[in-house]
């Protein structure tokens, strides 16, 4: 599923190259994601970090940020997405579709949602589509943060029916 942003809100990349960082509490994690990472074409460079509160030195040279569960809060990712707004986040999830509350707030930016155990192929399609400046993720779970929005101003419209 993919939603085309402006030109303006495609990510910036050097030559066509992006540069990653990946933000996961998981030593072993980060581990497997940059050994997948390292074989997609395209990708410049590769930093990681334990949580999202260690993002800042690499803020200004990431494209695409890969957040895992338990890299901080909601409020530790609003503060990154309003601090770096041109980049494109992707966040790997396990089973719990509650825990990508935090993208709601995306305003116009590239980003995605893709289970912990997607395949490589997945995530290199989901790197190239983030780069292109799309929205890519699992249509049940990109569906669900759709309808947040939506159910929140229905529900705000009703109550003030009454």
């Amino acid at each position: 599923m993919g939603k085309e942003l402006s030109q303006s809100d495609q990510i910036t990349s050097r030559a066509g190259r992006v540069s990653v960082c990946i933000a996961s509490p998981s030593l072993a994690v980060r581990t497997g994601l940059n050994a997948l990472l390292t074989d997609i074409e395209g990708i410049d460079s590769i930093n990681e970090v334990s949580s999202l509160g260690d993002f800042t030195e690499f803020s200004a040279s990431t494209d695409i940020l890969v957040v895992t569960t338990g890299s901080g809060t909601d409020a530790d990712l609003r503060e990154v997405m309003r601090a770096s707004p041109a980049i494109a986040v992707l966040m790997l999830v396990e089973d719990e579709p509650g825990a990508i509350r935090g993208l709601s707030d995306r305003s116009g930016r590239a980003w995605g949602i893709l289970s912990l155990e997607s395949s490589a192929e997945e995530l290199e399609a989901a790197i190239h589509a983030l780069s292109a400046g799309l929205l890519v993720g699992l249509p049940w779970w990109v569906y669900q943060l759709c309808l947040i929005p939506c159910c929140s101003m229905l529900r705000f419209k009703e109550r003030s029916s009454w």
